[in-house]
């Protein structure tokens, strides 16, 4: 009796062991928020937010995912929860994915030092998704058919990077700039009131200057709420006809950095020039690092100037 306890607990280390080495790969993505975004072999665009955590005393690895969650690549929600496991039978690593659409898909998991392969069947195809470890705070991924146990088609290609360490690009932000024929409360209110903003956007809008508040402006009423223009937006803090500053998102056009947690933000500057001129100065920043990040700004360079542009003439025509 006493014989068989030992080797009942000699064999559970063993296990133990060998369980905590098979997961050792997943040890710096453990703990992290991770991001990609990119485009699929057909140009439809890719984004997804990934978090590993240990589950049931380390047995498990359950791996949370965001992502696009309609079929316009338009909306971000939690699409993905995922299992990894090592099976007592075989020793080998197990995943399973359940998908927001009721998907599952399963298979087996590899690992070379610090890198990771999932291998499963996707219609007939057998895909490979490869996790191809670069340093602690990137990994690049790809998506490919495996033929003769080789990869063949590449379906994608981007890269995943820490969440956290993704810097705000501070070598980046919008000025402009226009002196308006107005005094300084009236400049004030046309930024803070609907009519005012009605008077150069020419769309409809909903704000409330108050921390938190709404700044919302519709850019285009035909589409659904939540493409329209800048809904989410709120106002961070404002000085009455001095300052006023407020969160901003993207165009639908570049959901991935319109969905993310991080906004940038604008500020706008009130300066009297004489009793009945007034010079509006706008900010916009907090731009982070990535392409459609970098479209984001490419965009809102030539779109701010226009919207000043818009101001000052609403104002010289009254």
């Amino acid at each position: 009796m006493k014989g068989t306890l030992i080797l009942l607990f000699i064999s559970s280390c063993v296990s133990a062991y060998s369980q905590e080495n098979q997961f050792k790969p997943f040890e710096n993505l453990l703990g992290k928020s991770w991001v990609a975004e990119g485009h699929w072999g057909d140009g439809s665009p890719f984004y997804q937010e990934v978090r590993f955590e240990y589950a049931l005393e380390e047995q498990l690895i359950l791996v949370k995912s965001r992502g696009f969650i309609d079929e316009q690549s338009t909306l971000i929600g939690d699409r993905n929860l995922g299992i990894r496991k090592i099976d007592p039978e075989s020793g080998n690593m197990l995943f399973w994915e359940y998908d927001t659409f009721g998907g599952t898909t399963s298979g087996k998991v590899s690992t070379d030092e610090a890198s990771i392969f999932y291998t499963y069947q996707y219609g007939d195809f057998t895909l490979r998704d490869t996790w191809e470890f670069m340093n602690d705070s990137t990994y690049t991924y790809r998506v490919q058919t495996i033929e003769n146990g080789k990869p063949a088609s590449t379906f994608l290609e981007t890269r995943f990077e820490v969440a956290d360490e993704l810097a705000i690009a501070t070598d980046i932000s919008i000025h402009s700039s226009k002196v308006i024929p107005s005094s300084r409360e009236e400049a004030w209110s046309l930024w803070t009131t609907r009519e005012g903003l009605r008077s150069f956007f020419g769309v409809d809008n909903s704000v409330s200057i108050r921390p938190g508040g709404f700044y919302e402006i519709y850019m285009d009423e035909s589409r659904p709420y939540g493409l329209r223009g800048s809904e989410g937006s709120q106002v961070l803090s404002f000085i009455p006809q001095e300052m006023l500053s407020f969160t901003w998102n993207a165009p639908p056009s570049i959901p991935s950095v319109r969905n993310h947690e991080h906004k940038s933000w604008v500020v706008l500057t009130f300066t009297e020039v004489s009793s009945d001129e007034t010079r509006v100065d706008l900010v916009h920043t907090g731009f982070l690092s990535g392409a459609d990040w970098e479209k984001t700004y490419e965009y809102f360079s030539e779109a701010w100037p226009f919207v000043l542009e818009n101001m000052q003439r609403a104002v010289q025509e009254e």
